[in-house]
């Protein structure tokens, strides 16, 4: 009998969540049921199993997993997209760690049957994540530079694999001297240590550049290091907060150099510049060049789906302790 995890309560992950089985009933007509390779753990997850609004819903219950890839075990009768053995990634969030999946054919993209499943299984957020970052607010010539902060990360990481496919160059500031070999292994070509002279080491590195498009995910005073790198009418795109302070901006840069500042959140993103259709072609962009290996992110640990416990505590790590994402392998994850 197939298994999931499950929460009926909300809590620390290791007191409620549990492994249970599953009734399997029939298919419908456009119906997909996915033998569950692997399943990928976010944040998300972790606020919403502990209740954190507006992750968590107004009662308790789920099964976690933000991101997963399977193999079609059987189709409805009038699926005409998928075939048994085919490859597929469901939507977000949709309850990944779980022995079997069901969802309408519509609802999940195909993907290469002999990508990497643990890489995959990470193809529904960060890389494509990445691709708008990299693509959606600048119009980028071949040769052009790219200024980001917290390079280690899984977003980092794929903006760097991202640039080097499309002929565009990066520089990457991270806080642990530690992370440069890796990155330049990747494909980054400059990396730098991220602090108040971040400005000074990108134009040495970048032979003063005239740099367009800054990456930011740290807020605070990393906003402004990565500002003050930019070029005239420079962009700086914020995505995260990981210095926990509202994102500075100095008005010597704002006023004096006319640079500009960009929220951005992936589902807003999409609705206003691109529209459901173009972001499916989008996902299936990304999802294939993470299946034939151009786009891949580091993996801090696997656990087994009976572990899924251990594994959301540890996904809920920061930093150097929880050094790439975790994922949990289910029933049908290759032997």
């Amino acid at each position: 009998m197939p298994r999931l995890a499950r929460y009926d309560a909300f809590g620390d992950p290791r007191d409620v969540v549990n492994i249970v089985d599953e009734e399997s009933g029939p298919l419908g007509p456009h119906d997909v049921l996915l033998g569950m390779e692997a399943a990928c753990l976010h944040i998300a997850d972790i606020y919403r199993i502990t209740g954190v609004r507006p992750f968590s819903g107004p009662s308790p219950g789920g099964t976690p997993g933000a991101e997963g890839v399977g193999r079609v075990l059987a189709v409805g009768d009038e699926v005409t997209k998928f075939s048994v053995g085919d490859r597929a990634i469901p939507p977000l969030s949709t309850g990944t760690c779980r022995d079997e999946l069901r969802l309408h054919e519509n609802d999940l993209i195909k993907v290469r049957p002999e990508g990497d499943a643990l890489q995959l299984a990470m193809a529904t957020v960060n890389p494509v994540s990445s691709w708008l970052l990299v693509n959606a607010f600048v119009e980028h010539k071949p040769g052009d530079w790219i200024l980001q902060n917290g390079g280690n990360s899984a977003c980092g990481r794929y903006a760097i694999e991202l640039a080097k496919e499309m002929g565009l160059r990066t520089v990457s500031a991270v806080r642990r001297d530690s992370v440069i070999p890796e990155l330049k292994a990747i494909g980054a070509d400059a990396v730098v240590k991220d602090g108040p002279d971040l400005h000074e080491q990108v134009a040495a590195a970048t032979d003063a550049a005239d740099i367009k498009l800054g990456l930011d995910v740290a807020g605070g005073q990393g906003t402004a290091w990565i500002a003050r790198c930019l070029g005239e009418l420079g962009l700086v795109v914020n995505y995260g907060l990981m210095s926990g302070e509202d994102p500075v901006i100095p008005k010597d840069l704002s006023l004096g150099r006319g640079l500009r500042f960009q929220g951005f959140m992936m589902s807003r993103t999409f609705k206003t510049l691109y529209g459901p259709e173009r972001e499916r072609t989008i996902r299936e962009e990304v999802a294939d060049l993470v299946g034939k290996g151009a786009l891949t992110a580091k993996v801090a640990a696997i656990y087994p789906l009976e572990h899924v416990a251990e594994a959301l505590d540890h996904a809920n790590r920061r930093g150097g302790d929880r050094d790439g994402k975790i994922l949990v392998t289910c029933g049908h994850f290759p032997a």
